[in-house]
């Protein structure tokens, strides 16, 4: 036999969840024990009373967490934690200077590239057609190898501009 589920539905709805294991446990070998002596409907009959005994501010009252859920913003954790890394970083002094130094630097060069990289990406922009602009370069080959040079002579220049016209007049 088993005590009527609706009675256990409403002594978890009101029961207090610390308690909750404990008193629903009673409240079962109780009701086997009614079931035995005075039969099966007596006993969710007294079954029912005993839930609704329950249902009082002592079994109510709900345990306060002590416990904070946020452990990593709590400000005692937080010094907790400064102070452990305070006292490493004193007693490993080359270990974490070189560890200092190589976050340090990493972190820079990484900054660097960044910033060359969106140097690039960035580089004439501002036009109004910077997707169609190309630089165009002339190599010559001399007596100590190839050099490669941005400036171009008159005739190649005027060349390249009545062959390949721009769309605007910029």
């Amino acid at each position: 036999m088993k005590p009527p589920r609706l009675a256990d539905r409403l002594l978890k709805l009101f029961c207090a969840p610390h308690r909750l294991e404990e008193v629903q446990g009673d409240l079962h070998e109780e009701f086997a024990w009614q079931v035995e002596r005075v039969g099966e409907r007596r006993a969710r009959w007294r079954y029912w009373w005993d839930v609704l005994g329950f249902i009082k501010p002592f079994a109510i009252k709900r345990q306060e967490n002590q416990y904070s859920t946020t452990n990593l913003t709590n400000p005692i954790m937080i010094r907790n934690y400064v102070k452990i890394a305070w006292r490493n970083l004193v007693r490993n002094k080359s270990y974490s200077a070189i560890n200092i130094v190589g976050l340090s630097v990493g972190m820079s060069v990484a900054m660097l590239i960044g910033l060359c990289v969106y140097d690039e990406l960035s580089f004439n922009s501002y036009h109004q057609n910077h997707d169609q602009i190309a630089q165009v370069l002339e190599n010559e080959t001399l007596e100590g190898g190839i050099q490669t040079f941005t400036s171009l002579p008159m005739p190649l220049s005027q060349e390249i501009r009545t062959k390949y016209p721009t769309t605007s007049n910029t």
